[in-house]
């Protein structure tokens, strides 16, 4: 089981320093034809998709993981397909849109598992979902005109969305360590208590 938590572990950090490094890469160079970077970033849907399809199937542990999964790999096929068509400024903006509508409502429930779990900055999440829902519906209801605007704020979406997950993840870790040291002292004091 523990091999299991840190396979699961490594899985998360590589995926969320993944989106790290592309949210960068979209800030740093948005003057990059827009169709190239369609074209990266549905590949890596389709890559992030069928890792968490593998995922789920080899360690059953992300909750949803091979809805998200088989969505992610459909929408990264589609993105590749019908790349010409989705770089047209307008259309980039309601699908970015409606990524992160769909992104900010996965982190309210993602911030109320967290409540549940009595972790300390849970509503830290339900803020910035609410941030994400806000913006996306601004964004389909008045699209930007200009792309860069488009790829600095899909960039930055997706730098934060890395941090959060790497944070979440050293949290969840910290967590279990607690409740493990709990449960330790506590079967230490019980064998103390029978002698």
């Amino acid at each position: 089981m523990k091999e299991l938590f840190k396979r699961y572990n490594i899985f998360k950090a590589v995926m969320s320093l993944v989106l790290i490094v592309l949210g960068v890469c979209l800030i740093c160079i948005p003057n990059a034809t827009l169709i190239s970077i369609c074209y990266f970033a549905a590949g890596f849907v389709v890559f992030y998709g069928i890792c968490a399809v593998v995922n789920y199937f080899i360690y059953g542990l992300e909750p949803y993981g091979f809805i998200k999964g088989l969505c992610a790999t459909t929408l990264g096929i589609v993105a590749i397909i019908f790349a010409p068509q989705i770089v047209s400024a307008k259309v980039f903006a309601v699908i970015i849109g409606i990524f992160l509508l769909v992104s900010g409502f996965i982190k309210i429930q993602t911030a109320m598992d967290y409540r549940s779990y009595g972790f300390k900055y849970w509503w830290m999440n339900l803020i910035y979902s609410a941030i994400l829902i806000v913006f996306s519906i601004v964004m389909m209801c008045y699209p930007f005109e200009a792309q860069r605007i488009f790829l600095i704020v899909f960039g930055v979406e997706l730098i934060v969305d890395g941090i959060m997950e790497l944070v979440s993840l050293f949290v969840l870790k910290g967590k279990i360590r607690r409740l493990k040291n709990k449960i330790k002292d506590e079967l230490d004091g019980n064998i103390i208590d029978v002698e």
